[in-house]
């Protein structure tokens, strides 16, 4: 089931990115994206961690406005590791 989902939701996400985020990294967010709303991370959180749901949402929600905002920040380009200039 979550397979046939797949690609609705890579193309529900893709449209909702920033038009700055190019390439790959564009679809290496999308799966990003994917992989931390889908509800293994619900439950890792609510579960396994012991936030409550509401909490659970508010931390997906701040760590997609993260991901929004530092990928914009840099034009979508991928780095490795951190720079030391």
């Amino acid at each position: 089931m979550r397979v046939e989902r797949l690609p609705v939701a890579r193309r529900e996400t893709e449209r909702a990115l920033p038009a700055e985020i190019t390439g790959q990294r564009r679809a290496e967010l999308v799966d990003l994206i994917i992989a931390v709303t889908s509800s293994s991370m619900f439950l890792e959180l609510v579960d396994r961690m012991a936030y409550d749901p509401e909490q659970a949402a508010d931390l997906v929600a701040d760590l997609l406005e993260t991901i929004l905002a530092t990928e914009s920040g840099r034009g979508g380009r991928r780095t490795e590791g951190i720079d030391d200039d």
